[in-house]
């Protein structure tokens, strides 16, 4: 079988960055980065939920992570390691710029109460702040010392408030590498000078149940195994529970050449709702036009 998985050819990125694209695709990403830093110091300080602190933490690094993968996406670059690079200083100049605002926003909600005017009074401290970076740690450390926010009447400071300050950071740097990562891995035409049509086939394909044999079917230019399933058999009825689950195909192409990726999709019925987890069986593994156009035919809903 391993002679057989041999066969298997899958695309690997260039590794081009151009140089001007790549000063802009940073360049960028360092501008928004550093306004939604902005808004999110302040939006997380003023949240009193523990639990939406968490989605706005997740949602702040989703929204970088987006905006790098469509500057990756648009100055084209196919180099995983330069759009890691490129996602993390965007991610460490925004978490950066975030403190002072952070810190800022800490000042003037401590100053008096609450109105519409602090948000001019938070960007004018911030910029004090940011001439002068060590009064703005200095001060970071103190609200790290005496605390800044409570749950349930017990205040958050010391190593545990650090500890959250450094999951949030963790958080931040996952959520903003994940997308443009996937992106400068995403199939690109080098021969037209574009990335490669996507189409995820709207026709379910029957679960991949063992994808070792699946594979070496690959290898072996059989796609027997994607069987099309009727949209009623991934649907329970009833009381009854779903089937395992079905697989779903997106093909990447260009004129020349075409990739397949795969991946299984596990039902399962959890109080009368449908639980989805996808797990990837195959990606970007490539295959001929004649079996792309076979497989798009199958599967392409027409």
């Amino acid at each position: 079988m391993n002679e057989q998985l041999d066969r298997l050819e899958y695309y690997k990125p260039s590794g081009t960055a151009p140089l001007a694209g790549a000063a802009a695709a940073l360049a960028a990403g360092l501008a928004a980065g550093c306004v939604l830093a902005a808004v999110y110091a302040f939006v997380n300080h003023h949240d009193p939920l523990v639990y939406l602190n968490i989605l706005l933490t997740c949602g702040f690094g989703i929204a970088l992570g987006f905006i790098v993968s469509r500057c990756i996406k648009f100055f084209r670059i196919r180099s995983v390691s330069a759009a890691c690079v490129i996602a993390g200083a965007v991610f460490a100049a925004a978490y950066y710029v975030h403190w002072f605002f952070y810190v800022g926003t800490v000042i003037v909600d401590f100053s008096g109460n609450f109105s519409s005017y602090d948000a001019l009074s938070v960007f004018e401290i911030a910029l004090s702040l940011i001439e002068s970076p060590e009064d703005c740690f200095a001060i970071a450390r103190d609200l790290n010392e005496s605390g800044v926010w409570s749950i349930n009447n017990i205040d958050v400071r010391g190593l545990f408030l650090a500890a959250i300050w450094l999951a949030e950071a963790g958080v931040l740097c996952f959520f903003t590498l994940k997308a443009p990562r996937k992106q400068a891995m995403e199939p690109y035409s080098e021969r037209e000078g574009k990335w490669m049509d996507a189409r995820s086939l709207p026709v379910k394909a029957a679960f991949i149940a063992d994808e070792g044999e699946f594979k070496a079917a690959l290898g072996r230019e059989d796609y027997s195994a994607l069987v099309p399933i009727k949209e009623s058999e991934t649907e329970g009825e009833g009381e009854a529970p779903p089937p395992s689950g079905y697989a779903e195909v997106t093909l990447h192409s260009d004129s020349c050449d075409a990739y397949i990726s795969v991946q299984n999709v596990t039902v399962k019925l959890k109080r009368k709702k449908k639980d989805l987890s996808k797990k990837c069986v195959v990606q970007y593994a490539k295959l001929s036009l004649t079996a792309a156009a076979a497989i798009s035919q199958a599967l392409g809903g027409a």
